[in-house]
C-alpha cells in the first residue's frame, strides 16, 4: 500500500470542478480545497507504489484547471497497519 498526498495549484475559479473530478476516482480518499501556496490537498491510496506514476499521468495531469502539482508520499500512517 502506498499512500501520499497531492498539492495542486489551479487556475483560479476551477478549485470545484477539480474536486469533484478527483472526488469519482476511488484512490482518493480525502480531497479538500484548501488556502495558501497550494488550492487543493487530495490524499491517495494505492494498492502499489509503482502505480502512481500513471495515476498521475492517467489521472491528475488530464484534469482541466491544474496549473501545477507536489507529490508528498507518505512516510508512516497510522491507520493502515
Amino acid at each position: 500500500m502506498l499512500s501520499a498526498y497531492i498539492l495542486i495549484e489551479a487556475d483560479a475559479g476551477k478549485e470545484r470542478e477539480i474536486l469533484e473530478a478527483l472526488n469519482e476516482n476511488e484512490s482518493v480518499v480525502d480531497v479538500s480545497i484548501v488556502y495558501g501556496q497550494y488550492d487543493i490537498i487530495a490524499k491517495i491510496v494505492l494498492n502499489e507504489g509503482d502505480e502512481l506514476p500513471k495515476f498521475m499521468m492517467d489521472l491528475i495531469r488530464p484534469i482541466e484547471g491544474i496549473r501545477g502539482t507536489s507529490t508528498l508520499l507518505s512516510a508512516y500512517d497510522p491507520s493502515r497497519p
